[in-house]
């Protein structure tokens, strides 16, 4: 419990960055603390407790499921919502459809088959938001299944999976899925994950594999092709040793893949993965080569700070790069060389602070800004190749670095 605490803790401090501070919400006595953030017709807010409640859920059977802090983010909580039909307990929503969020596990067996309606409902969600994976105490999680239970088998009329819908008992979740209609998921947070991931998956939610552990995949992940959005925080801390991001991903949270330490040393990126959000590599630190294809516009603020094994970074022949983000690449201390490719206009400030090894820089014709204390702390024999004439050759000229001029093309 003391580890869930910290990470919470932890958490606290990286999201504070995000949209809106946390100290604007102190003035607010309805907020979450946690920061929480997710999306109410499409606008980032803050979940206020409104969106939270609790009740006991028995259903006569040897187990019960409590169900707190439920989240809904389409659909304004309302306890009137609330159904009970035998062994079932959901929600209805706002489209007209139900969301599945309790069961009665005293008469669980191995194999669930979930129905397509209850009364008359269509079920469309297992669990509520999809967006809400944060690592909550134990009695406020939602839990549909009991430890029994070994194979879940879903309609094709669900396409939402939330928060913790997976799970059995403490730390596991079911072994196997069979979800053809499922286009979202979230809530797998620190749960060792025995299921393969839907085949159709298109978003993943924020923290949906907040430290887990990928065993199905032995921690070696393919993200499927059809994925189009990674919510933020979504494998913060997990325990993943490698990463393939297709280039249908168009949407990326901050912070995606921050703080793997454990394991993570493959990332590959697909063309088609349109930038480098903020903090996504965050604190990776085994990370040791990254190489961004062309269709990355942007490498956000602090997107490999901390990742000291990485030493090689490759921009791809026709990058599209326009930006590097403050503190980037900050404290990379095995970086000794990097090409900024041509196109590239700025660099944050100390986007590569700290970078003790670093030695030899290319910098681009195109640059127009470079922020300070980009290249502090680096190599006290670090050399800068410009362009003559260029914004950066004087950069380099007025900061007392040792450069190697070429003449414009």
């Amino acid at each position: 419990m003391r580890k869930r605490y910290l990470a919470l803790v932890t958490l606290m401090v990286m999201l504070a960055s995000m949209v809106l501070p946390c100290a604007a919400m102190a003035a607010n006595p309805n907020t979450f603390y946690a920061c929480v953030m997710t999306k109410v017709h499409d606008k980032d807010v803050y979940l206020p407790f409104e969106y939270q409640t609790g009740f006991y859920f028995g259903g006569g059977g040897s187990d019960n499921s409590w169900i707190g802090k439920c989240y809904v983010e389409d659909s304004a909580w309302n306890m009137a919502n609330v159904r009970q039909s035998g062994e079932y307990t959901y929600y209805l929503l706002n489209d007209g459809t139900a969301a599945l969020i309790a069961m009665d596990q005293g008469y669980q067996s191995k194999t669930i088959t979930i129905p397509e309606t209850i009364d008359g409902y269509v079920i469309t969600r297992l669990g509520l938001d999809t967006n809400v994976g944060i690592n909550l105490p134990d009695k406020d999680i939602p839990l549909l299944f009991s430890t029994r239970v070994e194979e879940v088998i879903l309609p094709d009329t669900i396409h939402t999976i939330g928060l913790s819908a997976l799970q059995v008992g403490y730390y596991d979740s079911v072994g196997k899925l069979t979800a053809p209609g499922v286009t979202a998921i979230g809530g797998l947070c620190d749960l060792n994950v025995k299921c393969k991931l839907p085949e159709n998956l298109e978003n993943i939610g924020m923290f949906a594999f907040y430290g887990a552990n990928l065993t199905i995949y032995k921690n070696k992940l393919t993200l499927p092709e059809t994925l189009v959005k990674i919510g933020a925080c979504a494998f913060m801390d997990s325990a993943l040793k490698s990463v393939t991001i297709p280039g249908s991903v168009q949407e990326i949270g901050p912070y995606t893949f921050a703080g793997c330490t454990r394991a993570l040393q493959t990332v590959t990126l697909k063309n088609g993965v349109p930038y480098i959000s903020d903090g996504m590599f965050m604190n990776c630190k085994k990370l040791k080569q990254i190489s961004l294809p062309e269709s990355i516009a942007s490498v956000g603020a602090y997107a490999f700070e901390n990742c000291e094994k990485l030493s090689k970074v490759t921009f791809a022949k026709k990058a599209q790069v326009a930006s590097i983000g403050e503190g980037a690449f900050r404290g990379c201390a095995a970086l000794k060389n990097v090409v900024i490719p041509e196109g590239v206009t700025e660099i944050g400030d100390v986007a590569f602070f700290d970078c003790s090894a670093l030695s030899a820089v290319t910098l681009p014709d195109s640059l127009t800004s470079i922020g300070a204390h980009a290249f502090d702390g680096c190599s006290s024999k670090v050399k800068f190749t410009v362009v003559d004439g260029s914004y950066a050759h004087k950069w380099a000229t007025d900061n007392g670095f040792a450069t190697k001029v070429q003449k414009r093309k």
